[in-house]
């Protein structure tokens, strides 16, 4: 029997899954549908994680604050670039991430079918891998 395996980020606090920093992952099965839910994301720290594929990563967790306060906010999630690593020195100096940074975002809930169930999209970062 194959197994189909989903990459996801796992997280601590509300936010249960992944998140990337220019677009939502390809679907993993099709016909997905987001909700954008627009707000501000703080970066809370930055500490050296080892090697990746992009270079020397570094686990980068941020909070979310929602521009609506009816949604939820949270704190402790991963940043990832690419394919889920951790972002190099490189990225972060380019994009002028440093504890404390704070960037619009976007946090993307699946809607509807097979995807990744939570997303984070910071339109304005640079990909620099």
């Amino acid at each position: 029997m194959k197994q189909v395996l989903i990459p996801v980020c796992l997280f601590a606090s509300p936010f249960l899954f992944g998140c990337e920093t220019q677009a939502p992952m390809k679907p993993v099965g099709g016909g997905c549908q987001y909700r954008d839910i627009p707000g501000t994301c703080r970066i809370e720290t930055i500490t050296p994680s080892g090697p990746n594929t992009y270079g020397e990563g570094f686990r980068t967790l941020f909070s979310f604050v929602p521009d609506s306060e009816s949604e939820p906010s949270g704190s402790g999630t991963r940043m990832t670039i690419g394919d889920g690593q951790d972002p190099t020195k490189e990225y972060l100096t380019e994009n002028r991430i440093e504890v404390g940074s704070r960037f619009r975002c976007n946090r993307k809930l699946r809607t509807r079918g097979a995807c990744n169930p939570e997303v984070f999209v910071f339109p304005g970062l640079k990909k620099v891998y």
